[in-house]
């Protein structure tokens, strides 16, 4: 995972072309090492007054470009904000604001950015590099702020300033991503209270919805781009639809018209092929039922050993398959990788990232967790947690996770203090109160009372270093750890958990003690309610299944047939399927963005989507 320091060094980098202008190719670019940030706040001590605040800002913004964020807020704050001058206030801000967010502290940057009357009133007459300057933080923190429909219209004002055609698109496919992290529901009733005094973002909130509706039918959202192009030809948008949407023609007219799948269906995997294969079954019913082309589907049993891989894999090619979707496990992928380059688009539903680089064609669709620990941790990130504990078992699938976690929690100042780790449930409140420090206080409590030869009254304390704890624990262990946890007094410590703690089916009689947990997971499971979940379960019987998340997997893997080449081919294109939103990384594996929810009254809450990502 990218620290968030480190992405935004970049686009502080950005920030500072944008609001000096693009150097002339004569003048010497500015020196970013270290000697030179000292030298300036050096200088900055005999200078006057308005010429040490352009040192100090200069130099804070070197020391943020070279991943330096505490000390670029050392040398900030060596001028007080109220003595800033008006002609510098606008990038003192943007700097300031950058390297809290840069520290993980987003309230402080929304105080400077957003809380600020002074910059406010300032704002509209500042000039416009300076606008698009801050507009574009602004929007970035909104977004981290999980505000997304406020960060699209950032993006908007200030995608109107900028006269630069490169820098415009990229301030489109912000208002793209902003708009795709917006529930459906919050744009259509925007659509539905339509301001007509608003064209430009009425327009956007509408094509959105197209690039979120229909996601099972190709020809019923290529009709719907063809009637929003007529109706708003002039839209910015219109030129270039975002997220691939141009090329929904081409994909509908090339669909392919045989698809192979390759599952077990005998041997260890049996069950979880058998789930895939009903969800991808039930998505096939479903968009026939919608009166969409559906392909000719053949099912290949990867689970019978008499037959090798490879050559149950040439046959379905020479079956007729223009696309295959398979297979399930890893070692099988794996063969995948050894066969070379592929004569067709193959979607395998596993992923593996130690085994070089994928053969051409070879496309990757996994449910792990990397992705939804990436998530989580950077929602951490967000509010400001930078000192955690980890809490797992010994079991393989939570040493993977763990390991997954600390592998990604390596940005500026984040620490994971202990880690409360178990074999058996019996030692559980043991390895806790190590973890938590207990065990310490109570130790110093003994030897008090032996040196003093008396008994002493006194409570046992915590540590107070702690911000946040991770657990990573099935819904039986959840259940004991969190009221484990406010018996050693951590009841008021955040708590986040993996996806493993919820069974996927909300019952609140059961998960009252999981209340306050904080998790990501597949949006269909956290609403019952939701469309995609009352859509699939008819076809994929009783809702308590253990394999509702293969169920899922298997529904996207066939609506996401066709729609590979957008996928591929647009970084910034979106899949809205029932394993989450999902896009095309550069090793051309799946990655998911999951809805996060948190228990409250034994019930998963929606919490707002955060926009992780800047402006390129």
């Amino acid at each position: 995972m990218k620290s968030p320091s480190r992405i935004l060094v970049t686009f502080i980098m950005a920030l500072a072309l944008c609001a000096c202008g693009t150097p002339k190719p004569s003048q010497p670019q500015p020196d970013h090492s270290l000697q030179s940030a000292r030298q300036l706040l050096n200088d900055a001590n005999t200078a006057l007054p308005n010429e040490a605040t352009r040192m100090r800002i200069e130099a804070a913004r070197q020391l943020l470009a070279l991943g330096k964020p505490r000390q670029a807020l050392d040398a900030l704050l060596l001028t007080h904000r109220m003595h800033v001058p008006d002609t510098l206030l606008a990038r003192y801000s943007s700097t300031l604001a950058a390297t809290h967010l840069a520290l993980g502290d987003t309230e402080s940057a929304r105080s400077i950015l957003l809380d600020d009357a002074r910059l406010n009133d300032s704002f509209l007459i500042l000039p416009d590099d300076e606008q698009l300057a801050l507009g574009a933080l602004r929007g970035q923190l909104l977004g981290q702020l999980g505000e997304p429909l406020a960060s699209a219209r950032e993006y908007i004002y200030i995608a109107t300033l900028s006269t630069d055609a490169g820098q415009k698109s990229r301030f489109h496919d912000a208002i793209w991503q902003a708009l795709m992290s917006t529930p459906l529901t919050d744009l259509q009733q925007i659509a539905l209270n339509n301001n007509a005094a608003d064209t430009d973002f009425n327009g956007w909130v509408a094509l959105a919805i197209i690039g979120k509706q229909n996601q099972g039918d190709l020809d019923a959202q290529v009709g719907a781009l063809t009637r929003w192009q007529q109706a708003n030809p002039q839209h910015p948008a219109a030129k270039q639809a975002p997220g691939g949407l141009a090329i929904l023609k081409t994909l509908s007219a090339n669909r392919p018209k045989q698809v192979a799948v390759l599952l077990p269906f005998a041997g260890r995997y049996a069950a979880p092929g058998e789930a895939v294969r009903d969800g991808l079954m039930a998505a096939w019913y479903q968009s026939q039922m919608m009166g969409s082309q559906t392909p000719t589907l053949r099912f290949y049993d990867t689970g019978n050993e008499q037959v090798a891989f490879e050559a149950l894999y040439q046959q379905a090619i020479a079956d007729g398959a223009e696309f295959v979707i398979g297979p399930l496990d890893k070692d099988k992928v794996r063969l995948l990788f050894d066969m070379g380059d592929l004569p067709v688009p193959t979607l395998a539903l596993n992923e593996i990232s130690d085994y070089g680089t994928a053969p051409a064609n070879l496309y990757q669709f996994g449910l792990g967790t990397d992705a939804e620990i990436q998530q989580l941790a950077g929602r951490m990130t967000a509010s400001s947690h930078t000192h955690v504990i980890l809490v797992h078992s010994q079991e393989p699938w939570a040493l993977r996770a763990a390991d997954s976690f600390r592998s990604q929690w390596q940005a500026d100042e984040q620490y994971i203090l202990a880690t409360a780790s178990w074999e058996r449930s019996r030692d559980i409140p043991a390895s806790l109160k190590n973890a938590l420090g207990i065990q310490r206080s109570q130790d110093r409590q003994q030897t008090l009372e032996n040196i003093l030869a008396m008994p002493l009254k006194a409570e046992p304390r915590r540590r107070q270093d702690v911000d946040a704890i991770l657990l990573i624990a099935n819904p039986e262990t959840g259940r004991l750890l969190m009221p484990m946890l406010q018996f050693l007094y951590a009841g008021d410590i955040p708590a986040y958990a993996t996806s493993h703690v919820f069974s996927g089916t909300p019952n609140p009689a059961t998960d009252t003690d999981l209340n306050r947990i904080r998790f990501c997971d597949m949006g269909w499971l956290l609403q019952p309610g939701h469309p995609l979940r009352t859509s699939l379960e008819p076809w994929v019987g009783p809702a308590q299944s253990p394999y509702l998340r293969l169920y899922a997997m298997g529904a996207d893997a066939f609506l996401i047939h066709p729609r590979l080449p957008q996928l591929v081919q647009y970084p910034d294109s979106r899949f809205f399927g029932y394993t989450g939103q999902i896009h095309m990384n550069a090793a051309r594996q799946m990655e998911r963005q999951l809805d996060c929810a948190v228990f409250r009254q034994g019930t998963p809450r929606l919490l707002p989507t955060i926009v992780s990502q800047p402006v390129p």
